[in-house]
């Protein structure tokens, strides 16, 4: 389904260039996701800001889409070989995001 949408919306784009609405799709489903890490040894917080038209939610294991959705701005621990690369430390530590 999430493959069948995208080749939707960007046939539409590419039909909107040429007219007064050539960014339709853009102000109607753009959104902005905001992840940020926070470094376990400073404490410093790294905000990283990506662009997204839809939303990739877990299915398995959740009862309802606000399952997923809570699923989806759940804390992340990076840690062992997913450790975070802190700027300030200089170095791999462990982080949330």
């Amino acid at each position: 389904m999430h493959e069948l949408n995208r080749t939707l919306f960007d046939d539409l784009e590419r039909s909107l260039i040429i007219t007064p609405n050539n960014d339709l799709i853009q102000r109607l489903y753009k959104g902005t996701v905001t992840y940020k890490t926070t470094c376990s040894i400073c404490g410093t917080e790294f905000l990283r800001h990506e662009d997204f038209c839809d939303l990739g939610l877990q299915v398995s294991g959740c009862k309802s889409v606000t399952d997923s959705l809570n699923k989806l701005v759940e804390p992340e621990q990076l840690e062992n070989d997913n450790a975070y690369a802190c700027d300030t430390c200089g170095e791999k530590v462990n982080a949330s995001r």
